[in-house]
């Protein structure tokens, strides 16, 4: 911060702030909105949500959430991402509710919301929160590029992976890390776990193997369905539930009708209660080939679940020996022994999910996060005054 500049108390006491998001539909990013929403206290912001597209179509809680919370959600849908109608619009409405900030997060956000709040003389900060290129849409990810290097004043990176990776490409704008975070909530009583095992179909013998992400090449599920196949062979009882959505969702229901001939792999597709899943299962696997601070890790090591990951992006920092298993990207044969030795020890398990669930509460902070938020806005505020 400059010398003499004000306190981040003392600008946030008077900040009008706007995020904006591509979709409020599911995700890590959108989750960290609510967060956001939860844990600012009145006095310190008013906080707006600009939505790029219309997430009330899809029923994402997202909406739900910031509608209870009373946050107040504007919509600036588009046919594709340069469309001039929309950047007029969103540009002419930034600049007429008189905002102090603008935060952007996702693709289509990170371009064209830093152009629009970049026309109205806005300071900005936008969000990366993955550290994979979009090798599908490579002029989409120019334009994004373009936008970071020219009209962001900050880039928050979610992971020092992420910053690490993306220092050099979009200097001389500063790349900070402040990492994802989730609150660690008291655990509901056994019986809860017993009902949910019920509603999904789920035998009290039946070991359970939960993921949760988008269907996305990047998640690299076919890893974890030759997993499954492995595991199976030693626990023919153990079943792999996957909750999420995606372009690939065609594509994986087809590989699981072969994957395992008794049926231990389930698509549950997108669903809003996530948590509950998470209390009725035993371990949690990411086999990502490509990560950041992924906040459906963080939130099954607050479930109390023990975890099974990739050594990607900041993963081998959040993950210790204690909390479960790290193993190579693509090599389902790795995934299914580790999650064996997991399964064939249930006191190892159990010893797994409680470290798991402390290292979070220990090291994932909402409020915390907020205040390091708080502090950059500041420092970017300061900077244009």
């Amino acid at each position: 911060m400059l010398a003499g500049a004000p306190s981040a108390i003392d600008l946030a006491s008077e900040l009008r702030l706007v995020h904006i998001v591509d979709s409020l539909d599911w995700g890590g990013a959108e989750r960290l909105l609510v967060t956001l929403a939860e844990y600012l206290e009145p006095a310190e912001a008013r906080l707006t949500i600009v939505e790029l597209n219309d997430s009330r179509e899809l029923e994402a809680p997202y909406t739900r959430e910031l509608d209870r919370l009373e946050i107040p959600i504007f919509r600036f849908p588009g046919r594709r991402l340069i469309s001039p109608g929309r950047i007029r619009d969103l540009a002419a409405w930034l600049s007429s509710q008189r905002f102090d900030l603008v935060h952007t997060h996702l693709a289509y956000a990170n371009t064209i919301g830093l152009v629009c709040a970049r026309r109205g003389g806005l300071p900005t900060v936008a969000s990366l929160h993955a550290s994979a290129r979009d090798t599908r849409h490579p002029w989409r990810q120019l334009l994004e590029d373009w936008s970071l290097r020219r009209c962001a004043d900050r880039i928050v990176a979610v992971a020092e992976s992420v910053a690490e990776a993306n220092r050099a490409r979009y200097a001389p704008v500063p790349v900070v890390t402040i990492p994802n975070v989730v609150a660690v909530s008291a655990r509901p009583e056994f019986g809860h776990r017993v009902e949910m095992r019920r509603k999904l179909g789920i035998g009290s013998s039946a070991t359970v193997i939960v993921a949760v992400g988008r269907l996305a090449a990047i998640k690299a599920y076919p890893d974890l369905f030759a997993a499954q196949r492995l595991i199976s062979q030693q626990h023919p009882d153990a079943q792999l539930l996957v909750v999420g959505d995606g372009e690939l969702r065609e594509e994986l229901r087809s590989q699981v009708a072969t994957a395992v001939p008794t049926g231990g792999i389930r698509l549950l597709g997108a669903r809003d209660d996530v948590a509950d899943i998470l209390d009725a299962a035993d371990v949690f696997v990411s086999s990502s080939r490509s990560e950041g601070m992924p906040l459906a890790v963080l939130e099954a090591m607050a479930a109390g679940l023990p975890v099974v990951a990739t050594t990607t992006g900041d993963l081998p920092q959040l993950i210790g020996p204690e909390c479960g298993a790290l193993v190579a990207p693509g090599s389902p044969e790795a995934i299914a022994a580790a999650v064996v030795r997991l399964l064939d020890d249930p006191e190892r398990r159990r010893q797994a999910g409680q470290a798991a669930r402390r290292r979070v509460a220990a090291n994932a902070r909402p409020r915390e996060w907020v205040e390091k938020l708080l502090a950059l806005y500041a420092d970017v505020l300061s900077d244009a005054h």
